[in-house]
């Protein structure tokens, strides 16, 4: 019997963007990493990290992968191996600012965050900013809302607050109790913030410093490694959101 062919276009079909995707090794999306940070194992680790397209999942995944890096004194120390480094040279600082700064004014917490925030592709939950309060801020502003402290999961954003002063520091929670802090002692920390000390009159401890749960209004995207869907043909984009609508052309065959 003879096949007879339909050719059709299929206009706005509706898929819902939940198709497994092959894994592959996470691409940094900064351009601008130093050798010495090329060279590290904190950038091996962060090359094996698979981005699940679950914000939340993904932040702390990148934050573990940076766990123990250490600031340095100099641009030599970009590897993050020199564990007496003190003067805020570290690989987060000079991609966020593009340039090798340092010194009491690059204290780099935030910077940290909005780093993992960036390779998670999660940036416009978590805007890039350098003072912890204008982070704050900005998360609320772009969807992200408090919770209580026995509400808290892995991926939220852990804010200290001085009861007499500015807001010090932050970090990424990696569950209910554990977070993972850039330039806590001057590296990249797993710790818990009932330890927080911001100076020797001034703690969580005491009282005096609250703590303050973030959750981000993270959205999901189809992860962005060296993958693609195809579908009869048509490659979908990598960043496409989960639900999105978009159009296939295909070919129907019967006979």
């Amino acid at each position: 019997m003879m096949k007879k062919w339909l050719s059709i276009l299929i206009s706005t079909l509706l898929i819902l963007c939940c198709f497994p995707v092959s894994a592959s090794a996470l691409t940094s999306v900064y351009t601008n990493h130093s050798q010495e940070y090329l060279n590290s194992k904190y950038y091996r680790q962060l090359s094996n990290v698979v981005l699940s397209g679950n914000g939340a999942d993904d932040m702390v995944a990148i934050a573990y992968s940076q766990q123990g890096y250490h600031e340095g004194n100099s641009t030599a120390d970009y590897g993050g191996g020199n564990t007496g480094g003190e003067g805020n040279y570290c690989e987060y600082n000079r991609n966020y600012w593009k340039s090798d700064v340092h010194g009491s004014n690059y204290a780099w917490c935030t910077i940290f965050v909005a780093w993992c925030a960036r390779q998670a592709r999660q940036e416009a939950a978590v805007p890039g900013q350098g003072y912890v309060v204008h982070m704050y801020d900005k998360v609320i502003e772009a969807g992200g809302y408090e919770v209580a402290a026995d509400q808290v999961r892995g991926g939220d954003l852990v804010f200290y607050h001085r009861t007499s002063g500015p807001w010090p520091h932050v970090g990424i929670m990696v569950n209910a109790t554990q977070c993972i802090e850039g330039n806590r002692k001057n590296q990249v920390m797993l710790t818990t913030p009932g330890t927080y000390v911001y100076n020797s009159s001034e703690s969580v401890a005491r009282g005096n410093v609250k703590v303050v749960y973030v959750r981000p209004n993270y959205q999901g995207v189809i992860p962005p490694n060296d993958s693609t869907i195809r579908i009869s043909g048509e490659t979908v984009p990598g960043d496409i959101k989960h639900g999105s609508k978009f159009g296939v052309r295909g070919i129907i065959s019967s006979g």
